[in-house]
This record gives C-alpha cells, sequence and structure tokens, in this order.
C-alpha cells in the first residue's frame, strides 16, 4: 500500500502493468506502466491512475463495485471487490466515457434484484458529477 494521506477511508495501492498492452475506450496500459488503485469499504467503485514508466500520466480507469472488503493475512492485505458491470473510463487529455451499459442491461438486473440496478446506476452517476468537478478519487495525488 501507499503510504499517503487519503481523504475519508480510501486506500491507495501501488501496481505494476506486467500483461500484454490493453486498450480500453482509448486508455492504453503498456508493460511497464504503474498503477496507483484506489479502494474503500463504504464506497461503491473503486478508480485506478494510470501512469506510463516516466510518470507521465494515461489517465484513469473507475469501476462500480461493491465496497472492497479487506483481510489481513500471514503476508499481508487482501482487497476483494466485486465489478458490477459499469465503467468510467477517461485517458488524459479527454472526457470520462461510460462503458459497459450493455453488460449491465443484459444482466437482467433491472428485474431480478432492482434495489441493486437502482444502486448501480446511481453510483455511476455519483462518480460522473465527482470527475466532472475533478474531485478525488478522480484526480492523483489528493489535494
Amino acid at each position: 500500500m501507499i503510504d499517503i494521506a487519503l481523504p475519508g477511508d480510501w486506500v491507495a495501492v501501488l501496481a505494476h502493468w506486467t500483461m500484454r498492452r490493453v486498450e480500453s475506450s482509448g486508455l492504453a496500459f503498456e508493460p511497464g506502466d504503474h498503477l496507483v488503485e484506489l479502494f474503500s469499504p463504504t464506497q461503491w467503485f473503486n478508480v485506478f491512475h494510470v501512469f506510463d514508466p516516466s510518470e507521465m500520466p494515461r489517465g484513469w480507469y473507475a469501476n462500480v463495485t461493491a465496497p472492497a472488503v479487506f483481510t489481513t493475512t500471514g503476508t499481508g492485505v487482501e482487497i476483494d471487490w466485486r465489478d458490477l458491470y459499469l465503467d468510467l473510463i477517461c485517458p488524459a487529455q479527454s472526457q470520462p466515457v461510460v462503458t459497459d451499459q450493455d453488460e449491465l442491461e443484459d444482466s437482467g438486473l433491472a428485474g431480478s434484484d432492482p434495489a441493486l440496478y437502482d444502486r448501480i446506476v446511481s453510483t455511476m452517476k455519483t462518480m460522473q458529477d465527482m470527475a466532472a468537478a475533478t474531485q478525488f478519487p478522480f484526480v492523483w495525488p489528493p489535494a
């Protein structure tokens, strides 16, 4: 985990991208990139800030999720989170784009679990509002 004071109950983890190049809605993840991954046990989303090896930001990728669960193990802390379909992706110098609406609609949650469906949709609205206002955790480092 990253040892920096963060607002609220957010936790930051530094990760290194070791897989092949992947692009999602204009945001590229390249071998050698690093990510500052932000998780919360109370918020229904997480945010991954992506940086190239020279520390230039590539953008960020946010997931609607169930709140993160932190478990202490013999070797550290495990973070588990359940992805809930919708993503908000913002390549550097671009506007955020909502993705995977089709997956949410195809899930059948609107009928089988309308409360969770409504939570997912309202969380995306909250994320979009926070990103538009350049509020943490959609900016890194925190102000």
